[in-house]
């Protein structure tokens, strides 16, 4: 019994809840027992409680704390009462329509119940199944391709690199397409490294694919040269896609210009220039116009909207 007149039972489904995302404290209400408020940090510093049973390399992330390996079984036991309860009812209501019949039926006992295996069984269960599909794997990533290209460094992923790895990358450079599927990825220690050969090996794909090469390839950086071939497309070397620099990339050339970006007009600043670099689609607006009035009729019993009807409603 804690200082709060409750018993353990109920902080340790408190617990187990809070482990499964189920329960959040308000201002005050947790546990004062040291016991509960050691358990409440275990679980706040247990890598399963981000929700993600993967790392950043695809290793499976491991329990510290108990409580969710916890809910875990809670959860097995649960479905096998209740899938026990089902069997026994349906034979129970079975027994009752059979009564006529001279033969007795033989219902069998249901299964006994079998407590989950170690984390490692399914560590190797799921080691094997995903090393069964390593071919179609590998043929999916391989197999995506663009006719327009974008290549970018960021560091906020490899500021998530935690652990003896956690300081052996500072870029993480990525190229991809125009529907923003990542073709091909390079972790180095410096802005630049690596490249070469991330460029190159996106030429030998679409070489080996028999793919036609991109049409353009944006970047943030390096697009033009005095020389008149620009580094980046030295990097896709035989290719003679244009290079160009991306539209944030240029928008943020004429924000360096501005002295702060919490100006109460720097929103309407970037909204004009937007504008000035992108516009509608007109047919792509029309089908939009189309769509949103084939939805309007669709949820008014066929009655298409009256020009008194919000712009929402016609498509505009």
């Amino acid at each position: 019994m804690t200082k709060t007149r409750k018993p353990d039972s109920y902080w340790r489904d408190i617990c187990l809840k809070y482990a499964q995302g189920q329960y959040h404290f308000s201002t005050g209400k947790r546990p004062g027992a040291k016991k509960w408020k050691k358990a409440l940090e275990k679980i706040d510093a247990c890598l399963l409680q981000s929700h993600s049973t993967k790392d950043l390399f695809g290793r499976s992330l491991r329990c510290s704390c108990g409580f969710h390996k916890s809910a875990i079984e809670k959860a097995h036991s649960e479905e096998w009462a209740r899938q026990t309860i089902r069997y026994l009812s349906d034979c129970e209501r079975h027994m009752k329509m059979a009564t006529f019949v001279p033969t007795a039926a033989v219902y069998l006992p249901p299964p006994a119940f079998r407590p989950l295996p170690l984390a490692q069984w399914f560590e190797t269960v799921h080691s094997n199944d995903i090393l069964s599909h390593v071919d179609e794997m590998k043929g999916v990533i391989t197999s995506t391709y663009g006719r327009i290209l974008k290549m970018d460094s960021t560091k906020k992923i490899t500021k998530k690199l935690a652990g003896g790895i956690g300081d052996s990358a500072a870029w993480m450079s990525n190229i991809g397409n125009e529907f923003g599927q990542v073709l091909n990825s390079v972790m180095t220690t410096g802005e630049g490294a690596g490249l070469e050969e991330l460029c190159q090996g996106i030429v030998t794909r679409y070489k080996n694919a028999g793919q036609t090469e991109p049409e353009v390839v944006y970047v943030d950086r390096d697009c033009c040269s005095q020389s008149g071939v620009s580094s980046v497309a030295k990097l896709f070397h035989p290719w003679k896609s244009a290079v160009r620099l991306d539209s944030f990339h240029f928008m943020r050339r004429f924000n360096c210009g501005l002295t702060t970006e919490h100006h109460p007009l720097y929103g309407t600043f970037c909204g004009k220039l937007s504008s000035c670099i992108f516009e509608w689609d007109q047919e792509d607006v029309r089908r939009l116009k189309e769509a949103k009035r084939a939805e309007w009729k669709s949820s008014h019993s066929g009655h298409a909207p009256t020009e008194e009807q919000p712009p929402s409603a016609q498509g505009n």
